[in-house]
């Protein structure tokens, strides 16, 4: 979309609306901003929903840092890379090698940029 056309569009909201998108938008903004603690990503990693075949498998704890990974940026508005800093000490820590730990991680960026 370019410059003018989402000019145009904002002129033909009504105030209340250019009130609510300002708020939503700053809110996006601020999480961008906001750096994402260790200790938030060890919460999302315990807190990751688990599909049946991750259930199932042998390296459920690998499974638990994509989708904590993936969630952070999609449900939540984190920026990947203040995800990425975040989970990769989580995976390091629940991953068999540190090869596996980073590309749990960088599946879960992939899998957060194939739901945008």
């Amino acid at each position: 979309m370019k410059v003018a056309s989402v000019a145009d569009a904002l002129d033909q909201l009504a105030p209340d609306d250019l009130d609510h998108l300002g708020h939503v938008l700053l809110d996006r903004a601020r999480r961008r901003r906001t750096r994402l603690t260790e200790e938030q990503a060890w919460a999302a990693w315990q807190a990751a929903p688990l599909t049946t075949d991750w259930a199932a498998s042998v390296l459920v704890d690998v499974g638990r840092v994509r989708i904590a990974t993936r969630l952070l940026i999609d449900q939540w508005g984190y920026s990947p890379q203040r995800v990425a800093e975040a989970m990769l000490p989580v995976a390091l820590h629940v991953c068999p090698d540190a090869g596996i730990a980073e590309l749990a991680v960088a599946a879960g960026l992939a899998d957060a940029r194939g739901f945008r």
